[in-house]
């Protein structure tokens, strides 16, 4: 319920506040951002699930593939 209810409170306060242009800007800028993520973050998880796929039975690898991943997946974001 609030995945539907906080966007429309929360929308309507930010664009009357901020008006229709620097919402707009705002709206544009983060729409920039998110694709940088989605380019970041292509190929990582197939990447992942077949890596822990081949060591599914060791622990210690697999703890240190994800923590690979993770970094991996940081760096590549920023």
């Amino acid at each position: 319920m609030s995945n539907l209810l906080f966007p429309f409170i929360s929308f309507s306060y930010a664009s009357r506040v901020l008006g229709p242009e620097a919402f707009g800007k705002i709206q544009f800028i983060l729409v920039f951002a998110q694709y940088f993520v989605l380019l970041a973050a292509i190929g990582i998880p197939i990447y992942g699930v077949r890596e822990i796929a081949k060591i599914r039975h060791d622990e210690a690898r697999i703890s240190k593939t994800v923590s690979e991943l993770l970094f991996l997946n940081g760096i590549s974001s920023l």
